[in-house]
């Protein structure tokens, strides 16, 4: 009679059809194609290694899209934002508003808003430091669910790990 400590373990499944062997219920008893080596597999198998596996590759594919939703893959768009950034951080670090005509966006977003270029550089490196937070968020989520996988020594949490930080990544 086989033992099977793993039920409803798919990775068992998996393992086992992997070696050409199948695992099966019949009228509430457990039967195999070949007792003795299905027992074996049984005996030496640990579904923690691929549930956490899965349970990773869920909670990345989730960061992923996240970050998607967010993601500008416009040509040069990301090279505008850190252009834009350059200049903002320049004019702080040195300008005023007497060389602030140096300086093209801080320039421009002061000319159009009719403020100083110290309040138009705020504006831009604030908008900055909030997407800065927005992917620290995202990836801070993912790090602490991905130690948490792994550091789980039980294959049927792994799996309650991953839904709960997919979760909360799908609430930002």
């Amino acid at each position: 009679m086989i033992d099977n400590k793993f039920r409803n373990c798919i990775y068992l499944s998996i393992e086992l059809a992997a070696k050409g062997y199948r695992l099966s219920v019949d009228n509430g008893v457990l039967t195999s194609s070949d007792d003795v080596a299905v027992q074996a597999i049984i005996d030496s198998f640990d579904p923690v290694p691929p549930s956490q596996l899965e349970a990773t590759d869920r909670v990345n594919e989730a960061a992923g899209l996240v970050r998607a939703k967010y993601a500008t893959d416009i040509p040069f768009q990301s090279e505008s934002y850190k252009a834009k950034l350059a200049d903002c951080k320049a004019f702080q670090d040195s300008g005023t508003e007497a060389t602030i005509s140096n300086y093209m966006y801080v320039n421009a977003r002061a000319t159009r808003q009719g403020v100083t270029g110290a309040v138009a550089a705020k504006q831009i490196t604030d908008v900055a430091a909030q997407w800065d937070f927005l992917l620290f968020n995202i990836e801070d989520l993912r790090d602490a669910a991905l130690e948490a996988i792994q550091a789980e020594t039980d294959w049927t949490l792994c799996s309650s790990i991953a839904d709960e930080a997919i979760l909360t990544l799908e609430g930002i």
